[in-house]
């Protein structure tokens, strides 16, 4: 069954090189402006289940402010962890979300298989 898109934001709420957590149908999500782009990714790191939230933000790449694991906000990938490299095959994507902005106005809904990432 197909979703529709839901406002969470404005697009003013989040300029560029910050985010902003947003509750989406009973989930936190993190919404993320990278140069302009915007992307959301459910706001807890797969690996210990740490609040991207509080964590810090470089360009696309988040850092989980429990243990410093980096992901890829535009795609939910897992980048690196300094602190137990040996993770690296074995942590899981984070879940990421379709992105709309119209109007200013910003609205997502999960990812559906064909389009995901």
């Amino acid at each position: 069954m197909e979703r529709n898109f839901v406002r969470v934001a404005g697009a003013s709420e989040i300029p560029v090189g910050s985010m902003k957590k947003v509750n989406y149908e009973g989930v936190d999500v993190l919404i993320v402006n990278v140069n302009g782009h915007y992307y959301a990714l459910r706001d807890n790191c797969p690996l210990l289940g740490g609040d991207f939230s509080e964590g810090t933000l470089n360009g696309e790449i988040i850092a989980c402010q429990q243990h410093r694991a980096k992901f890829n906000v535009t795609t939910g990938k897992f980048a690196s962890n300094v602190r137990f490299p040996s993770l690296h095959p074995k942590v899981p994507d984070v879940e990421t979300y379709d992105v709309l902005v119209e109007n200013g106005e910003i609205m997502i809904k999960p990812l559906t298989h064909e389009h995901a990432r």
